[in-house]
């Protein structure tokens, strides 16, 4: 990594100089300026630090915690009245929104849970379609539902419920034509999503609780454009107005940012959205590791025969212990690939969850970075 790029990303998404001027009255009441360092992450005076940055924040209480262990750096969280089926219990606080902290000590390799996503959809790279709107399989060739004629990889797939009964007979109705752009497809999940407010009052009030970050994808161009086609697909393509635009928009932003993707792991295209595991917060040094397996991969014969072998049904997500973590610790995972370079993972997750990480592995690694800038700047000046 250079110096050029450190410098560029200090500059755009932390702080673009060092230090400020401040001017006051001395005891004379004569005016003096005093130069102030200044928060690299916030840009705040390092003595005024601004009580409303997360980053300043965080960095304040990393440096705390390394100083004095015993100092509580979430002052403000607060129990949650949702319960977790394992060794957690949720919390909240201005930092982090909801996140998981152990309810116990839990050792290296246990299982902290393994859940089945409340959600499946089509989802990936423009160049891999057409693919199964059931299974997520890259189908290769032209294979239609015989009865909406958007593609399926067979009979099965065509009566499965998920399809079935759900946006095909919407489809069918509406006689919308098969799909031709990646959003069509990013639709699918938004409508199965959509119809739980008609058919699963508990399971759409838990969508609705799922961060959508609104305001900041009314911002970003790209997701505001995406977005408004998905909602004239939904309304005008699939007339399926009884839906507010605000409640498609809600729905696009919880797939958005709280879905998991099983390209590389199961070798299907399919979006997951899973109602606890999404509780948990993002580090680039998690405690946990995770893996998106088949459920028939991992049962007794005897448990086989409610599921298809390998089909979408039977997708779940496992979760263990990566090392040993302490009872109260938070319990954290990776949200993109946590080996790729600092200015690259911090962009991903900027990108894409609209947060910059302040996590210890990303706080060590800036404020390693600014003190090879200054140290640079400070060889340039004594050359």
């Amino acid at each position: 990594m250079s110096s050029e790029d450190i410098s560029t990303e200090l500059s755009s998404s932390l702080c673009s100089s060092p230090s400020t001027e401040m001017i006051h009255a001395d005891d004379d009441n004569e005016t003096k300026t005093d130069t102030v360092a200044l928060c690299f992450l916030c840009q705040d005076p390092a003595s005024l630090p601004d009580p409303d940055c997360k980053s300043c924040h965080n960095l304040r209480a990393y440096h705390s915690k390394k100083d004095d262990g015993n100092q509580d750096e979430y002052a403000d969280k607060v129990v949650l009245d949702i319960a977790f089926p394992g060794p957690g219990i949720v919390m909240r606080n201005h930092i982090y929104g909801n996140y998981v902290v152990a309810s116990r000590t839990i050792e290296t390799g246990e299982l902290i849970i393994l859940e089945k996503p409340i959600s499946i959809g089509p989802y990936s790279p423009p160049d891999i379609l057409p693919l199964c709107v059931t299974c997520c399989k890259d189908i290769g060739r032209s294979l239609k539902c015989s009865k909406c004629k958007w593609p399926v990889c067979g009979s099965a797939c065509e009566k499965f419920p998920l399809h079935a009964e759900n946006e095909c007979q919407i489809f069918l109705q509406n006689q919308v034509k098969p799909p031709v752009v990646l959003k069509e497809y990013f639709s699918v999940e938004t409508i199965r999503l959509l119809l739980l407010k008609e058919r699963n009052v508990d399971a759409w009030e838990r969508v609705l609780a799922f961060e959508s970050h609104s305001h900041q994808r009314e911002n970003d161009f790209l997701a505001k454009a995406s977005t408004e086609y998905i909602q004239d697909f939904i309304h005008n393509k699939c007339n399926l107005t009884r839906f507010s635009a605000e409640e498609i928009d809600h729905v696009v932003g919880v797939l958005s940012i709280n879905t998991f993707w099983a390209f590389k792991e199961l070798n299907r295209y399919a979006s997951c959205l899973f109602d606890k595991i999404t509780l948990f917060a993002h580090d680039c040094d998690p405690n946990t590791t995770r893996e998106l397996i088949f459920l028939d991969d991992e049962m007794e014969e005897t448990e086989k025969a409610s599921y298809e072998p390998s089909h979408i049904s039977s997708i779940a997500l496992r979760v263990k212990a990566g090392r040993r973590i302490e009872e109260g610790e938070m319990i954290t995972i990776r949200y993109v690939d946590v080996t790729l370079p600092l200015l690259e993972r911090r962009r991903e997750l900027r990108d894409i969850f609209y947060f910059d990480c302040t996590c210890s592995k990303c706080l060590c690694e800036l404020t390693d970075n600014q003190n090879e800038i200054e140290t640079k700047l400070a060889e340039t000046v004594l050359c």
